[in-house]
């Protein structure tokens, strides 16, 4: 449980860095704000708590790459994650569909769902699973092609029916 907590202070002492860190940027901005276009690699700190059936909570990091597929009605993300407790070691990824809405010139939100495979390497659960997540995502552009997001999530485990929710905050960088 003592771990449980280090990680939500990281956590939270990370979240709270991301936000100095974008408005920072936001407010010493002078060029053009226009959106640009290209795919957007996604990389940050990931957190994830189980909240029913099991008692864990990982840390680690995450991945994903963010494709337009129809302008300003479909994208797709695929998302990678290293995730890790005292008890085992957990790989996963993502494919999840979203619909993105721009909220200002340099904010962006989104909300999608797709499925969900993860694999146990370490510990007493070895496996692979499959499920669902459901995502949503807050982006800030500060800059054309750097920004920031915050991603909370809630997935479920076809096998086990275990629910978990998590966190992903990082850097947004737009690749033209």
């Amino acid at each position: 449980m003592h771990c449980t907590l280090q990680r939500s202070v990281r956590l939270a002492v990370i979240c709270g860095l991301a936000f100095v860190v974008a408005f920072a940027a936001h407010s010493q901005e002078t060029e053009d704000k226009e959106k640009g276009e290209g795919v957007v690699v996604e990389i940050g700190p990931t957190n994830e708590w189980v909240v029913r059936g099991g008692s864990s909570a990982n840390a680690g990091a995450a991945v994903g790459l963010e494709v337009p597929v129809i302008k300003d009605w479909l994208e797709i993300e695929l998302a990678g994650a290293a995730l890790g407790t005292s008890g085992h070691t957990e790989l996963g990824g993502a494919l999840i569909l979203k619909k993105p809405f721009e909220l200002s010139e340099s904010t962006e939100f989104m909300i999608g769902a797709g499925p969900k495979f993860t694999k146990t390497v370490s510990g007493p659960d070895q496996g692979t699973a499959s499920g669902a997540e459901v995502d949503v995502d807050f982006m800030f552009w500060p800059r054309k092609d750097l920004g920031w997001y915050i991603q909370p999530d809630w997935s479920v485990v076809s096998k086990t029916g275990e629910q978990s929710v998590g966190i992903t905050v990082g850097v947004l960088i737009r690749v033209p």
